[in-house]
């Protein structure tokens, strides 16, 4: 079984994150950018911090912000190492910027988490909208 990586593990989002994978079974790996708060150190910005960290084959869900500020290297090195990104992202600018590195048309938002989807994303936003436990 392939890695779970949470990016920003401790804050809200992906500390609810990591609750909504757990609960699935999963056993999510937690990190930071910032050392010795989790087991795994990685900065979302810093490719070479990223290509030290990931490897190929992990699933790396992206819940480290401040998305505005951020660089694409993330995804850059998941096209390079070979990783999967699920990204939360809250800038559709950040967003854009993804999808015109990989040169995709359109924002490719649309339709996401509408009413009755059973998807774990869908179930982690009404968890995170309702509130964490």
């Amino acid at each position: 079984m392939p890695r779970v990586i949470v990016l920003g593990g401790g804050g809200f989002f992906g500390s609810v994150a990591t609750d909504c994978l757990q609960a699935e079974g999963f056993t999510p790996v937690r990190s930071s950018r910032r050392p010795g708060v989790f087991e795994l150190q990685v900065d979302a910005n810093d490719a070479e911090s990223i290509r030290s960290s990931l490897r190929p084959g992990d699933i790396v869900l992206d819940a480290a912000g401040p998305f505005q500020s951020r660089t694409t290297a993330l995804v850059t090195a998941a096209t390079e190492v070979g990783f999967d990104v699920v990204d939360l992202s809250d800038s559709f600018a950040y967003a854009a910027r993804i999808l015109a590195m990989l040169g995709l048309p359109g924002s490719g938002l649309e339709g996401h988490g509408e009413s009755g989807d059973d998807s774990l994303l869908s179930r982690f936003g009404r968890k995170a909208r309702d509130g964490a436990s």
